[in-house]
């Protein structure tokens, strides 16, 4: 009883699912790939937990979603 396959897949060559354009606060906007928020958001939080900006990407049901970060923490409104 083998393995029969496994799927493996690079990092350097995947096909990210998001396009997230990041707003830090007094910087230039950039675009990231990543495959969800949660993702993007710790790859921002982990060199700088209280980085500041804002966030915004097209979920999969084609709606514009925005999320302000503040220290760190996401803030509403």
């Amino acid at each position: 009883m083998g393995v029969v396959g496994e799927a493996r897949v690079d990092p350097a060559t995947a096909i990210m699912k998001y396009k997230f354009k990041i707003i830090e606060s007094g910087k230039e906007s950039e675009e990231k790939e990543a495959m969800s928020y949660k993702k993007v958001l710790k790859s921002l939080i982990t060199p700088n937990p209280k980085w500041t900006g804002t966030i915004s990407y097209v979920n999969k049901k084609k709606h514009q979603v925005l999320h302000n970060i503040t220290q760190g923490r996401r803030t509403h409104g």
